[in-house]
């Protein structure tokens, strides 16, 4: 009866899951029971503006609850959020049915009606609070004896036991897991107890301007920051609070007080989420109400008043006011709040967008690959009819292997991965490359890169070159490091010196042996592995891509080259052709580390200047090196910025320049004088938990601003391979 994910019980659920029996997995179900709360949300405040001031009132009501933008925003979402509205407004229409007469019949079903409500939207769960109000104001008015409130109160509580037992129960006995997401928001968990009032203050000053003013920033509720009524609404709600105070019917102080009763979950959350619209979207059916009796009010002054032509153009004046707050409410919504940046990018946009090209890309025969972050979307699997994706998970399956690949790879990456983007650009340049943005333009929703299964499989393999005794140079490309001298050096004149150079992918941290049979010297990222060293010595190479290199003198045909390697534990073997690279697909970027607590180490080759991690793999507090070689392009003065995590430091040439803090400012690095050549990154950071992040950017000679081009960087070697002697071990 309780849905953990949602932190909410279940009967918004049940419908969606009987429709997804009947349709098939799709979005629509979960929008055809929003849509239909939102259309019962129309009838009910049709209904409660009727019982409050009249018909037409009432219909001017529907009106504005048809076209308001708040509520088409959440009559259309699969979301819980418009049932607290419908709830509100339906409650409270039969509670002002059952006061007129003080029937206990009417109040049985008020009850009732409360009761069903708390299976919905935490919001409600104010609601009661309103009851009490129209209770009070009803004994005022109407005082019917003390036995006709207490009967009505009896049925009252009995409804409502009865549609809200179950989840009584279910709050008292599992009230941690019932109460969590509460709790979790609450200003009364996040607040020092001596600044709750100020804070509270804050809040509801906020609230109170979110009509007007300021709305809520969130954009999945809203246009970030915008009110959350359009000029004539607001302007008629502010209005209709003057009416109701100078009026003074007692019935018409329900709808101030309902209003301030129904923003108070929005102001008892969490500050930097204020004002949250969604959390006081029970104030709708009040909001409305409020707004619409000044249209009310002169139409009735018309009728009283005016003559004919009087009236006639009062009505023009209404239909052409309540024409306006239409269009400015419809345009703003499937015009400005659809194609705003911020808006477009919050709506699940990237899944949804990512899942259609998934058909599109699974038609052509190539193998689909997403940002971790995408591999378990709900959205993404009912867009796509659950197509079967891999998580790209960079460096460990990038570069693609080809054995991974049908007739081409199809990746998709989330915003935050635009170094792996720029890295993809770099090891496959034929590829076809998109930053998929809002209409209106913005930051990147989705990367999108497609790469044939041919300009993989030229990415795979050896260089091959050999200098004869004639200085003739011979080149050409194989697929292993394998190599019988008997085959492709017919024209060479003997002896011959030879060099074999690939990119190792070590996908697999751990510790790795080498040795070479026949002729050659192997060396991996600079590093001389002879035999003296590999019979005493384990090799650990952080995961990601290593230059390798084979080099030495053919004399004869008959000689051969084999590097054979294995990992702990294992036999000696060729290496494997789908684990070698050539030419652009190459070590560059950064290189890491990440040290633990009792001499646990995680290194990985990042291949990027700009990168966060979704998780600290080690789950302790941690130390992180990272470190590449610039490539400085032309003699001058730059000057470097860090962006990341607070305390991130940044090191050029073993000199502190920059760190990162909570001011922007200090990410700002000091001017470095460097010359034409290469000059030493390192960035260093001490975490208590927290997953790593960083960027670096430049400032050049130029006074361009960027991101350190990634070609320009290559991975520190002391940072890539590690020599374990006995039990101690070193960075080279």
């Amino acid at each position: 009866m309780f849905s953990p994910s949602t932190h909410l019980p279940t009967l918004f659920l049940i419908p969606i899951a009987f429709l997804q029996e009947v349709l098939g997995p799709n979005w629509i179900a979960g929008r055809l029971v929003a849509i239909l709360f939102s259309i019962g949300f129309v009838g009910a405040t049709f209904l409660l503006a009727h019982r409050i001031a009249g018909i037409s009132v009432a219909l001017i009501s529907a009106y504005l609850a048809c076209v308001m933008r708040w509520s088409l925003n959440w009559g259309r979402i699969g979301m819980h959020g418009i049932t607290a509205a419908f709830f509100s407004a339906i409650c409270g229409y039969l509670l002002l049915k059952a006061i007129r007469k003080w029937s206990p019949f009417w109040f049985f079903w008020s009850g009732l009606a409360i009761g069903i409500g708390m299976w919905f939207y935490a919001a409600f769960r104010m609601f009661p609070l309103v009851a009490i109000v129209i209770l009070a104001i009803g004994i005022t008015v109407s005082y019917p004896g003390w036995k006709r409130v207490v009967i009505s109160l009896t049925a009252l509580l009995w409804g409502s036991f009865l549609g809200a037992g179950p989840v009584i129960q279910h709050a008292i006995l599992e009230s941690e897991e019932f109460f969590h997401r509460t709790r979790e928001s609450s200003i009364f968990t996040l607040h020092n107890q001596n600044h709750l009032w100020e804070v509270f203050i804050e809040n509801l000053y906020e609230h109170l301007m979110m009509f007007n003013a300021v709305g809520d920033p969130n954009p999945r509720h809203n246009i970030p920051n915008e009110p959350m009524l359009d000029p004539i609404t607001g302007t008629l709600f502010l209005v209709g609070v003057l009416i109701i105070i100078f009026h003074r019917r007692w019935i018409m102080f329900i709808l101030p007080a309902w209003v301030l009763i129904m923003i108070m979950p929005g102001v008892l959350t969490v500050p930097w989420e204020s004002p949250q619209s969604l959390r006081s979207i029970g104030t709708l059916p009040a909001v409305i109400v409020i707004s619409t009796l000044p249209i009310a009010m002169l139409w009735r002054l018309s009728r009283l008043s005016f003559g004919t032509t009087g009236q006639s153009l009062t009505t023009a004046a209404i239909v052409i006011t309540l024409a306006s707050v239409g269009v400015l409410n419809i345009y703003g919504y499937f015009g400005i709040q659809r194609n705003d940046p911020e808006v477009f990018a919050e709506f699940s946009t990237a899944e949804t967008i990512m899942a259609k090209r998934f058909k599109i890309q699974q038609q052509r025969g190539y193998s689909l690959f997403a940002s971790r972050q995408y591999l378990y979307s709900l959205s993404a699997s009912v867009v796509s009819g659950n197509i079967h994706y891999e998580s790209l998970q960079s460096p460990r399956n990038l570069p693609l292997s080809i054995e991974d690949i049908h007739k081409g790879g199809a990746v998709y990456l989330e915003p935050r991965e635009k170094g792996i983007f720029d890295l993809l650009r770099i090891y496959y340049p034929g590829a076809t490359f998109d930053e998929i943005k809002a209409p209106s333009g913005g930051d990147t929703v989705l990367y999108e890169v497609l790469i044939s299964r041919q300009i993989i499989q030229d990415s795979q393999g050896i260089e091959v070159s050999l200098r004869d005794a004639n200085n003739e140079l011979y080149g050409r490309k194989a697929t292993s490091l394998s190599m019988p001298w008997s085959i492709g050096i017919e024209d060479a004149i003997l002896p011959a010196d030879f060099e074999l150079s690939s990119s190792l992918h070590i996908k697999e941290k751990g510790r790795y042996s080498f040795t070479v049979k026949g002729i050659g010297t192997l060396k991996i990222d600079g590093l001389i592995i002879d035999d003296s060293l590999t019979e005493s010595t384990a090799i650990e190479l952080a995961v990601g891509l290593h230059t390798v290199k084979v080099t030495g003198v053919v004399k004869s045909s008959s000689d051969y080259t084999q590097v054979l390697w294995a990992s702990k534990d294992q036999e000696m073997s060729p290496i494997a052709e789908n684990a070698l690279y050539i030419w652009p697909v190459r070590p560059v970027g950064m290189a890491g580390v990440l040290e633990g607590e009792n001499r646990l180490r995680v290194a990985e080759i990042i291949g990027t200047v700009d990168t966060f991690y979704y998780a600290n793999e080690l789950g302790e507090p941690y130390t992180a090196t990272w470190g590449g070689y610039l490539s400085v392009p032309i003699q001058g003065a730059y000057k470097f910025h860090i962006n990341g995590n607070v305390g991130t430091r940044l090191m050029v040439n073993d000199v502190q320049i920059a760190h990162s803090s909570l001011s922007e400012e200090d990410g700002f690095g000091e001017m470095v004088q460097l010359e034409r050549g290469d000059c030493l990154i390192i960035v260093k950071y001490e975490s208590t938990g927290p997953p790593p992040a960083f960027s670096i950017e430049w400032t050049n000679p130029q006074g361009e601003r960027s991101l350190l081009p990634l070609d320009l960087v290559r991975p520190d070697p002391a940072l890539m391979i590690f020599v374990d002697h006995g039990s101690e071990q070193n960075l080279r």
